[in-house]
């Protein structure tokens, strides 16, 4: 029993946690942010977003896109902290796109129940879902 354990304990450790970015997460689906042909995932090997604690990161230029891939069942309503600086400019299906607009930082969004910190519920037990910190942008001309 403690040699399968252990062995599972290894396959689950090692399938995820590169630092670099990667083109698709060997822990299964969840939302990823791709700009120049660069794809870093959101999600956690759990499948949280905001669970990568801090967020990843990214840094572009004025005038950058960013795609958000992987949108729909339990991951929704992408938004930007600071819209001046980076403004969701399209959101069809389970894609969003993002434009850099000026120099500063921002933080995006999406609503999930998946986020770390205590879950909002009701007297009933029924969560709702939060935004959560999913992308840190910084925006340098």
């Amino acid at each position: 029993m403690r040699l399968l354990l252990g062995v599972l304990l290894l396959g689950f450790g090692t399938s995820c946690g590169t630092a670099a970015p990667v083109r698709e997460s060997s822990c299964g689906g969840g939302p990823s942010a791709s700009t120049h042909g660069q794809t870093l995932p959101l999600a956690s090997c759990a499948g949280g977003v905001g669970m990568k604690n801090p967020a990843p990161s990214l840094s572009v230029k004025p005038g950058d896109a960013i795609t958000i891939n992987g949108l729909g069942q339990g991951y929704s309503s992408p938004s930007s902290t600071a819209p001046r600086v980076l403004a969701v400019v399209k959101t069809a299906g389970t894609t969003a796109k993002f434009k850099a607009l000026a120099d500063g930082s921002a933080t995006v969004t999406l609503a999930t129940p998946y986020c770390l910190g205590a879950p909002r519920s009701d007297s009933l037990g029924n969560h709702f879902k939060q935004d959560c910190p999913a992308l840190d942008v910084t925006v340098t001309g």
